[in-house]
């Protein structure tokens, strides 16, 4: 990729949210956001990072907002849960042919739960499409190793997970995948994120629902690519049933950091949000649908 030019213009778009925003657009739980990069030499990328759980609000919210999928160069998966990948056979086939989703293999595994009735219910891609039909719309690239996907945007890969404080939290170790000696608990190993360098040498870091942990996700995007500091940090950081312990230390380990602004959404929840919006105010902006954070470097 030598010779393609530098990162000097990001806007990310919050296109599904648990938050509605301006009048006409639709909030739900889930998350998407459009990454539109501009490059030094004039070179564009448009990339959709997940796909909500409907489709049918994504399409709304792109309308309203004046969006649009046209030129889509790329489609990342997250992980593989409903409210991330349900939304994508509404938006496929692309009019890009050229255009490819990228995930980590895992995101495409089955993963499922028992509703309090004992019945199951299919809580990733399969509930919507198969793997295999998706493969006949678009083209399907994953690894579970770190990848720039294009000039100065990294894919994490399979985040490790390196303290006690980030781990699977209660309601979330009722999703079961198939394991090799049967159902095992879903560890959601797939979780990644997206890093985008700037070329002042900043980076913005957008999650899904950094079920890997905010603070194991950062340090290991230093391990990807050196950066002076965190222009933005943007995304659900699953802080809804934290413990007060991984708040606290959430806190902390974020307090350490140059990070210029922080737009947590979707599953940080209230308490999260609260605790990060009272911890850092003059960096901490509130998300909803429509919400776009712009970073310009001459």
């Amino acid at each position: 990729m030598a010779g393609s030019g530098q990162i000097n213009h990001l806007v990310i778009t919050i296109l599904i949210d648990n938050t509605a925003g301006m009048r006409g657009t639709v909030g739900e739980k889930g998350f998407s956001a459009l990454a539109e990069i501009g490059y030094s030499n004039g070179a564009a990328k448009k990339i959709l990072f997940d796909a909500g759980p409907t489709g049918t609000s994504l399409l709304n919210n792109l309308k309203t907002l004046k969006k649009d999928l046209q030129g889509l160069d790329c489609i990342v998966f997250s992980h593989g849960h409903w409210d991330h990948v349900w939304g994508i056979p509404k938006l496929l086939p692309l009019d890009n042919a050229d255009a490819f989703l990228f995930c980590h293999p895992a995101a495409l595994d089955r993963k499922w739960c028992l509703n309090e009735n004992g019945e199951t219910e299919i809580k990733s891609i399969h509930d919507v499409i198969s793997p295999e039909k998706m493969r006949q719309l678009i083209t399907i690239r994953t690894s579970p190793e770190p990848l720039e996907l294009f000039p100065g945007v990294f894919s994490t890969g399979e985040i490790p997970r390196q303290n006690p404080y980030e781990v699977l939290s209660k309601g979330l170790s009722r999703i079961q995948v198939d394991g090799t000696s049967g159902p095992e608990v879903d560890q959601i190993p797939e979780d990644l994120s997206l890093l985008f360098v700037l070329a002042d040498g900043s980076i913005v870091i957008l999650t899904g629902c950094c079920h890997a942990g905010v603070v194991n996700t950062i340090n290991y995007a230093r391990e990807i690519t050196p950066f002076s500091e965190i222009a933005g940090l943007i995304g659900g950081l699953h802080l809804l049933d934290a413990p007060q312990p991984r708040l606290d230390f959430t806190v902390e380990e974020l307090g350490k950091l140059v990070i210029r602004e922080i737009g947590a959404c979707h599953c940080t929840g209230p308490r999260g949000i609260h605790t990060l919006k009272n911890s850092f105010p003059e960096r901490f902006h509130d998300v909803e649908v429509g919400a776009k954070f712009e970073y310009s470097v001459p």
